[in-house]
């Protein structure tokens, strides 16, 4: 397959300074040289190939990147942030948790928190009241307080601007750090997430799963001013078609250029009919919670009035089937989704757990009574 020319430059877009959220990033005010910006611990940039296989990786990596860039030229960091420890105490609080959601919660907290020096002497039961939408939220004001109070103690307060300074604060790595290096700082740095780590691999860009390993071998197929649009563009990518379980290969920009094309539905509508399943799906929730709650009252009435009719068999019969279907449908519709779809099937399964486990009780705790009472009104005849 042939690719273009390595000498030829990469999409404009990475020239410019990117990675700012809604709000203003701090980088993009600073306007220093990066010549000198990176820290002694980043992965080294390109060098040159040495034999043709690496040649050829080289010229479809950047294939790739030039696809990509045409494909989403919007791309940037999607949490908000207008300063470098806005970012940093953000991207801690998106492990494990969608960046819409982090969006949520930034506001308030950075209005009662400002700094550094008050997000240590937070109280903690307080902090993590603001943070707890987010999930695993003891943990991470634990974290956040600890990376305050490191940064008043050794920093002045401020978020350092070089690798190897942050991965020394408490609860940040390498793709924490480069997060927050690329975006609010402009020092270029790839962010391995679960999305790059898996598209990476799927390019053929690198076989390992360790995440330093796979920036460093990923670091070797670009130069590294184009490293943190490069990390936006293949992260959108994953979360909108590259999927985990099943990419929708028939959508995809860069198709021809891929070694995995194959391993999801290859036909355009194909791959994203799926989606039309989820509206199905939730129309299905409005039902099932209708029936469901209809079975609870029925089998009530069952209980008080000591009758025994068919009809309840048969409408729970029909609650749990309706309920079945609601979660395959929206299993699969999930199956293309990005974290977001995911948490949105993770919420249904919560909330429709709360008319189903009344359901199951009710029906587990009236039907031996009704069935004694029924026995007990035939042996009286």
């Amino acid at each position: 397959m042939a690719f273009p020319s390595d000498e030829e430059p990469l999409c404009p877009k990475s020239e410019k300074l990117h990675g700012q959220g809604p709000r203003a990033s701090v980088g993009q005010r600073r306007g220093e040289d990066l010549g000198d910006a990176y820290s002694v611990g980043m992965v080294q940039a390109a060098s040159p190939p040495t034999d043709e296989s690496d040649k050829e990786l080289r010229r479809q990596a950047r294939a790739i990147y030039r696809a990509l860039a045409k494909r989403y030229p919007d791309a940037h960091c999607e949490l908000d942030f207008a300063t470098p420890l806005e970012l940093l105490v953000a991207t801690v609080l998106s492990a494990q948790c969608t960046d819409q959601r982090v969006n949520k919660v930034t506001p308030e907290l950075f209005r009662r928190y400002p700094d550094a020096a008050a997000l240590a002497a937070a109280k903690r039961e307080e902090l993590e009241q603001v943070i707890a939408p987010t999930g695993f939220f003891r943990q991470k004001a634990q974290t956040i307080q600890q990376i305050g109070q490191r940064l008043c103690d050794d920093f002045g307060g401020d978020v350092p601007a070089d690798l190897d300074s942050l991965v020394s604060l408490p609860g940040v790595g390498r793709k924490t750090a480069n997060v927050v290096l690329g975006n609010a700082f402009d020092i270029p740095g790839i962010t391995v997430d679960t999305h790059f780590g898996r598209l990476a691999r799927r390019f053929g860009w690198t076989s390992q799963k360790n995440p330093d390993k796979v920036e460093q071998d990923v670091a070797a197929l670009f130069p590294a001013k184009d490293y943190t649009m490069l990390s936006h563009y293949v992260v959108w990518h994953g979360r909108r078609i590259c999927h985990a379980r099943k990419p929708a290969c028939g959508a995809c920009p860069v198709a021809s250029l891929c070694p995995s094309f194959g391993e999801g539905p290859t036909d355009n509508e194909e791959a994203q009919a799926p989606w039309l399943l989820i509206p199905a799906g939730l129309l299905l929730v409005v039902l099932f919670m209708c029936t469901s709650a209809d079975s609870m009252s029925y089998a009530a009435a069952m209980v008080v009035s000591g009758r025994n009719e068919p009809p309840a068999l048969l409408r729970l019969f029909w609650a749990l089937m309706i309920g079945s279907l609601t979660l395959v449908l929206l299993r699969i519709g999930s199956g293309l989704g990005d974290s977001t779809s995911i948490d949105a099937l993770q919420a249904f399964i919560v909330i429709t757990a709360v008319p189903v486990t009344p359901l199951v009780l009710a029906t587990l705790w009236s039907a031996p009574r009704l069935a004694w009472r029924e026995a007990k009104r035939e042996g009286l005849s």
